[in-house]
């Protein structure tokens, strides 16, 4: 790897060059230091030289002094003066006798007289010799013997100037040595600085050459010292981001219950693969729904449906890798097809270079065979299945955004035509999409339009053939007049949440209604429907409540409709959101009885009041054997239980007759009326007549307009 060079502007200086240069700063500092030293030493060691010096001069000059007392002769004066003028080592010299006066006095220097006096008062003090120090050199006084007797003092001074002047030379001589020193450990300088910033540049020069593709890289220092430690962190480190990076991109690009890709990581791939199409061959994307999913979360659990889906994505990735073999040859080794889970229940497919469309419907084929092997979840065999949508690139697109809508879209229309079934993208799907979009906005405008109201079908006695109750039926008359299908409108309010605003709606308005029949003297009762999202919601109670008290209905005159699958997915939930209104009166009312899966033991657990025979037994009367048998059945268990029986779906005497000699409680069907506007419904109310009785005919005639 290159040595990384110093990023300019932002040092001065790197810290190898730093480090150089302070410790040779220090090695110099330190000759220097010694230099200067060394000169210190020699000015405070000339006092003790010339200390030295004056006490040998002292005793070259005693034996002299004493011819000095008491008074020195003219020619012994003049001789030592001489003596003292022209000598290098004595430039002051004085005598005093016992009484202290001066018998001889040579001082070349003013300044040096005070202490010369001071040196002789403090020999004379105590008959000693004392060396003192003045501005020029050393001053020494010491008493005069002469045959044992003291006879005086003298003092003579030492001047500094008679000392060699060796500043320069040991200046130079330290300089030198230093010079030398520098010589030495410059080098070896170099040499641990060297040894002490190579690892430090080493790791430098990894950690610079690092991304997230090679994380899985470690540094070896191999210094022998701290930063082997250092590097051990390092690597540690390295480690645990390589750990976290891995969790973070599994976490951004791997489904976490299938383990397959993710949508994110899907796109990426699909975008690839649209980059690396050839022009004669196709790339597709398969967007695959589980048939049934819901019904297994709704019976066992999300837990199970989780594992469900893990277990799906295993058998699709399988089929998948044998399907690619099988259809793509060569291609599947060098460009693999991918399956990833996009969300829910949905699962997508990128086949990259398939050569024909016969090609891909093969193998979208033997993916959703796989399926129709059962799966086992929670101890039990379960049957699912695959539905599937196709687009192809560049027919159906050239954006992999683009290319997930149209398989999307296939996908619906598959749906829509059964279980386990294939479709590919064709441009009709676009209008379909747009048509469904704008009935989606109109959906949404009619709710807060209040475009949604109950038709009512009767209900007739087969004991009295009176009308004692009718099931609201909700339609949709939108502003201009026409009425949508509730096939239409109510899926499509289910899967945009929005059947709860119109269930309340109608069962706000039904209770109105109600109210008017029981006011005008009718007895009859009304029957509402409920959808699973509405009958789920936390408030269901009070608002079933708060509409009876607003319409002012007796709680006895409404019924609620819930289908047989609702009832027995959770029975404790039943009974306690019924609970409060059953105690208020409200009646209960199983729909579509028969054509669920619930049992005996299931049902009793149940607080419900009525049984409504679905309509395929009742339109099967008389064109399946077994149809007979099983309205029979359940009418006699509803006998048994003391609960009340409407069929619907009435549609001919003959299934009138039938029922009524069963024992069945209540009819509704077209047989007698088909659903009706309230105000229309009101007038039906008043025109009745009990069987035998006859109805006006233009009446008669109004109400098929109606309907």
């Amino acid at each position: 790897m290159a040595r990384q060079e110093t990023p300019k502007g932002r040092v001065k200086y790197s810290l190898r060059t730093s480090l150089i240069g302070f410790v040779i700063g220090l090695v110099v500092l330190a000759s220097l230091g010694f230099a200067l030293s060394n000169l210190a030493l020699d000015h405070f060691t000339r006092a003790a030289k010339a200390t030295s010096n004056i006490e040998t001069s002292a005793n070259t000059w005693n034996p002299v002094m004493p011819t000095m007392l008491p008074r020195p002769s003219i020619a012994n004066e003049e001789r030592v003066t001489e003596l003292v003028r022209v000598s290098e080592t004595v430039s002051a010299l004085r005598v005093i006798d016992i009484d202290g006066e001066i018998a001889f006095d040579v001082i070349e220097e003013q300044s040096s007289h005070r202490v010369v006096m001071e040196a002789l008062a403090l020999s004379k003090l105590g008959d000693e010799r004392k060396v003192l120090r003045s501005e020029n050199g050393i001053v020494l006084a010491q008493p005069i013997y002469s045959n044992g007797e003291l006879t005086g003092h003298f003092a003579i001074e030492y001047p500094f100037s008679a000392l060699p002047n060796t500043w320069l030379r040991t200046l130079m001589w330290s300089l030198a040595t230093g010079a030398l020193i520098c010589a030495l450990c410059i080098p070896l300088v170099l040499l641990l600085v060297h040894k002490f910033t190579d690892p430090l540049y080493r790791l430098i020069d990894f950690t610079s050459g690092l991304n997230a593709g090679h994380l899985s890289a470690r540094v070896e220092l191999n210094s022998g010292n701290e930063f082997d430690l250092l590097g051990e962190s390092f690597n540690k480190m390295m480690q645990r981001m390589e750990n976290t990076m891995r969790h973070i991109q599994k976490l951004a690009f791997v489904d976490s219950v299938t383990d397959l890709p993710n949508r994110e990581r899907f796109l990426r791939v699909l975008n690839k693969s649209l980059h690396e199409r050839t022009d004669d061959c196709f790339t597709a994307v398969i967007i695959l729904n589980v048939d049934r999913f819901r019904w297994v979360n709704e019976t066992l659990g999300p837990q199970k449906g989780d594992e469900a889906l893990s277990l799906i994505g295993m058998r699709i990735r399988k089929a998948l890798t044998a399907a690619d073999k099988a259809v793509r040859l060569a291609d599947a080794q060098a460009q693999p097809s991918m399956v990833a889970r996009l969300s829910g229940d949905e699962f997508a497919v990128v086949v990259p270079n398939i050569d024909a469309k016969s090609d891909i419907t093969r193998l979208m084929q033997m993916v959703i065979s796989s399926m129709r092997q059962p799966l086992e979840i929670g101890g039990q065999a379960i049957t699912l299945g695959l539905t599937g949508g196709v687009a192809l690139a560049p027919i159906h697109g050239t954006k992999g955004e683009d290319l997930v809508k149209n398989a999307d879209l296939a996908l619906k229309e598959a749906r829509r035509a059964g279980r386990s079934k294939a479709r590919f993208y064709s441009t009709k799907l676009n209008k379909i999409a747009m048509d469904r979009l704008h009935l989606e906005a109109d959906l949404r405008r009619g709710i807060e339009r209040d475009e949604f109201i109950p038709y009512f079908q009767a209900k007739v006695d087969f004991k009295t053939g009176q009308i004692s109750g009718a099931e609201a039926l909700v339609r949709w008359q939108r502003e201009d007049g026409d009425i949508i299908s509730p096939g239409i409108f109510i899926p499509m309010a289910e899967q945009l949440g929005l059947i709860s605003r119109i269930g309340e709606s109608v069962l706000k308005q039904a209770c109105v209604q109600a109210t008017r029949w029981m006011k005008a003297g009718h007895d009859c009762k009304v029957a509402v429907n409920v959808s699973p999202l509405q009958f789920e919601e936390a408030n269901f109670s009070e608002k079933v409540l708060s509409s009876i008290r607003d319409a002012g209905l007796p709680p006895g005159r409404l019924e609620l409709e819930i289908t047989e699958t609702m009832a027995v997915a959770d029975t404790d939930r039943v009974s306690e959101i019924m609970r409060p209104l059953r105690a208020m009166g409200v009646r209960l009312a199983i729909d579509d009885f028969g054509a669920g899966h619930s049992n005996l033991v299931t049902l009793t657990k149940l607080p419900f009041d009525v049984f409504k025979i679905d309509q395929q037994f009742v339109s099967a009367l008389h064109s399946d054997s077994q149809a007979p048998a099983v309205v029979e059945m359940i009418l006699a268990m509803a006998e048994t239980m003391g609960l009340e029986t409407v069929a619907e779906g009435v549609e001919t005497p003959s299934q009138s007759d039938f029922l009524r000699r069963r024992g069945c409680t209540l009819a509704q069907g077209y047989l007698y009326a088909k659903p009706i506007p309230p105000d229309e419904f009101m007038k039906f109310l008043e025109n009745w007549r009990p069987f035998g009785e006859t109805l006006a005919e233009d009446f008669l005639a109004s109400l098929d307009g109606a309907a």
